[in-house]
């Protein structure tokens, strides 16, 4: 399905931008350069916490209202208490909210979580947090060494290949890739006039959204 999300003005994306850059810089200026890193290296417990919550299912499971921990434990089959720190640890850095009555609820980037969001980043938490995924980060540091893609070494094969051989994790990916073209879709048919061309191809376009689009927004 085509995105009809509107898009701002290049000037003004461009303005967002540089303030969030300039804002983030000012932040590491402010911590001292051990804990600004000590956070950078953290970031890896943040983004597997979030794999977990989609392969949970507890964004899903919040989309009918707020819960009480137990509640919210017994939706998703997980322990209360466990669930609970997994939760807080989220929280802290701005995904899910906790409530002054003890209920937990979604946020907006919580929201973005839910399998059937309008732009779903489930998908890509479930591909990016993977077993497969995370093992080849392990092998960076040959594939630095040596020029050489990691795929190949550790499967005997390239990602394609392994793909035709792995449908789940090819679905993950197929569904990732989509989910991610869904964010620059609207920016690329809004900032290029396709109507020039007659024929336009999109060489591995998977589900075919960012044709879809162009087809939209250049129907000749």
């Amino acid at each position: 399905m085509a995105m009809t999300a509107k898009v701002p003005p290049a000037k003004l994306a461009r303005v967002v931008e540089w303030i969030r850059h300039h804002l983030y810089r000012l932040h590491q200026r402010l911590t001292p350069a051990p804990a600004a890193m000590m956070e950078t290296i953290l970031a890896t417990w943040t983004s597997q916490a979030i794999t977990v919550a989609v392969q949970l299912g507890v964004a899903d499971a919040l989309a009918n209202g707020p819960l009480r921990i137990d509640q919210l434990a017994a939706r998703v089959d997980a322990d209360a208490d466990a669930l609970g720190r997994l939760l807080r640890a989220l929280i802290s850095r701005g995904i899910f909210r906790h409530r002054r009555d003890g209920r937990y609820e979604l946020n907006s980037p919580a929201g973005t979580l839910r399998s059937d969001a309008p732009v779903s980043m489930s998908w890509a938490a479930r591909f990016y947090g993977s077993r497969e995924q995370r093992e080849r980060w392990t092998l960076l540091v040959e594939s630095i060494r040596t020029g050489n893609a990691v795929v190949a070494a550790l499967h005997g094969k390239e990602s394609f290949e392994y793909f035709a051989e792995q449908p789940e994790h090819a679905e993950l990916f197929t569904q990732t890739m989509t989910s991610i073209s869904e964010l620059t879709t609207a920016p690329v048919v809004a900032g290029y006039d396709f109507s020039a061309h007659p024929t336009i191809v999109d060489v591995g376009g998977g589900h075919g959204t960012l044709l879809a689009s162009i087809l939209a927004a250049a129907p000749a």
